[in-house]
This record gives C-alpha cells, structure tokens and sequence, in this order.
C-alpha cells in the first residue's frame, strides 16, 4: 500500500453571528491499491492533525483548530477507485473535550467537568466580620433586652461534577466514599473542603452486547470545610454554685470537676420552670457575658475522609 498527498485541493470558510470562524479544506489522495479505503486514506503524509491551526497559502489563523471530524469521499463510483478526497474542518469554536488519540472505547472517552452553585439558607445570631454594630453590642445580633436574635442568612455552596465512562462500576468504592470527605488538598483547597455527596449512575450498551458503565461524581465544596466549627456552648444544665435568695445564681463553679455529670444541675426560676438554654463559658459556668459570647465546644468532625483521586478525577481543575 502506497499512499501519495497530493496536496489541497480546495477550501472554503466564513464567519458567524458570534464571530467565530470555521474553514474547510479538502485534500486529493491517491493509492495505488484499489482496495485501500476510507479508514486507510486517513494515514496518508502531511495530513492535518486534530488541533492543528489553520494555514495554508497565506491564512494564518492561529485561534482556529483542526477538528477530529474528517469524511472521504471515493472520486470513482461503482468500479475501482485509487482516488480519494479527504475534507477537514478548522474552527475557533470551544470543543467539548480534549481529543488527542483516537477513541478505542467508550469507556475511553474524557472525563465531562461542570460545576454551579447551590443557594441554601444558615441559622446565625452574628454580624459579618468587622461589624461591630452600635454601642458595645460587638458582633452577637441582640434585642433590646439584650439577647441574641437568630436569623437566616443566604450561602452559596460550589459543585463539581465529573462524568466518567468505565469498564467497570466500582460500586464497593463508590459506597464507601459516598457522603466522605478529601484526606489532603485537592483542586486548590485545603483537605476536608470536598464532600462527595452522590453518584448516579447507568450502564450502556456497546457492540453485540458488550457493556460499560456511565457514572458521575457529585461533590460539594465548602471553602471553610465541612466541619462544624461554630457550634456555641449552650446548655438546660451548668456546674453547680452558690444560689441566690432570687433564685439566681453566682459567682464561679471552677473548682468542681466538669467531666463529672454529677457536678451539673439544671436549674429552675421562680415559678418552678426549667430555664431555657443559656451561654456557657466553655468549662460548664453560665456566662457572665452573653452579648459578647464567643464560647465554642470543639471543632466537629461528622465525615470520614478519603483519597477521591483513585476514582480517577484531575487532581486540578483547569
């Protein structure tokens, strides 16, 4: 088999509403066996290659690109035929996917990366960082009577999603990591900052019934991590101390044990009702300054974590 490029044969192009350009090229073949065909034709010499610019003669089109896409056409019909016209596309518009080698597979098709942004709701009695209010309130919202005020605020979270095609599910894997967090940084933020929150999946159909799989991975960002680290130190129970003839309390219970549930009481007004839930000092006391309360319990952690780059998705979005 011989194969000889014998160069452009002809080219068109033009322009679109949105400016972008698309050229298209036609180059004449020709083999010496007639039993060459339209997948053969395709190797022959100085053909262009996907990705390749636009420039030829005097164009010089650098933003445009060389499609995957290419048709053959047989010069001769219905007998022997040694020629053959190749057509290649060149555009400036954005592809799907980066093609780089032929597709053997389905399953070996690129990973399909997207993303948004999720709007949910936050219960918090604070201002925003460096709003201090008016007064000496600092940055708790309060009433008049001085207590805090809880309020809704909007939030937006990032997503990510990866569509993947696979010979295989993988389902033990992907049950495991469902609702689990990242073990160490991955696309710019610091490790326990992605959840994997769901993976859809469905399997296909190739060939005489071969099959594969078509999954994707849902995550979930947060850039100040899943972790609870805001959850303020109230409680129905303190230590125990002096009480007062009003049935109130004073002064400190710091000598008594705190890790001893014995040590805490739950204290009662006046007319016998259990108090609400009032700000503790982060050792089991009442607080002695609510409106100024920055009494957390310890950071949460509620998800386990894990290496999400075995499923195969780019340690960097770019």
């Amino acid at each position: 088999m011989t194969l000889v490029n014998r160069g452009l044969l002809e080219w068109s192009g033009g322009r679109d509403m949105n400016l972008h350009r698309t050229y298209r090229a036609k180059f004449l073949i020709e083999s010496d066996d007639p039993d060459d065909g339209p997948q053969a034709v395709t190797y022959a010499a100085d053909l262009p290659n996907v990705g390749a610019s636009w420039t030829y003669g005097n164009d010089n089109d650098a933003y445009a690109l060389c499609t995957p896409i290419v048709e053959c056409e047989a010069i001769v019909k219905g007998e022997a035929n040694y020629h053959w016209i190749l057509s290649y596309e060149f555009t400036t518009k954005p592809w799907l996917a980066c093609l780089t080698t032929q597709l053997t597979h389905p399953a070996s098709q690129p990973d399909i990366i997207s993303g948004s942004f999720v709007t949910y709701s936050e219960r918090t009695n604070k201002r925003r960082r460096g709003d201090t209010g008016t007064g000496a309130s600092g940055k708790i919202i309060h009433s008049s009577s001085l207590e805090p005020i809880w309020v809704d605020r909007d939030k937006n979270r990032a997503t990510v999603s990866i569509q993947q095609t696979r010979i295989n599910l993988e389902l033990p894997m992907l049950t495991q990591m469902i609702n689990t967090l990242n073990d160490a940084p991955l696309w710019g933020l610091p490790a326990r900052c992605v959840k994997l929150r769901n993976t859809p999946w469905r399997r296909l159909v190739w060939g005489m019934c071969s099959y594969y799989f078509q999954r994707t991975l849902e995550f979930d960002i947060k850039y100040d991590t899943h972790d609870l680290t805001e959850v303020v130190d109230m409680g129905h129970r303190w230590l125990k101390i002096p009480q007062g003839g009003d049935h109130t309390y004073t002064g400190t219970a710091a000598a008594l044990d705190n890790t001893n549930p014995e040590n805490f009481t739950r204290a009662i007004d006046v007319r016998g009702n259990i108090q609400k839930p009032v700000p503790l000092d982060g050792q089991g006391n009442i607080c002695k300054d609510p409106i100024n309360h920055e009494h957390f319990i310890p950071t949460v952690e509620l998800y386990d974590e894990t290496n999400f780059l075995l499923l195969g998705i780019p340690s960097v979005l770019q």
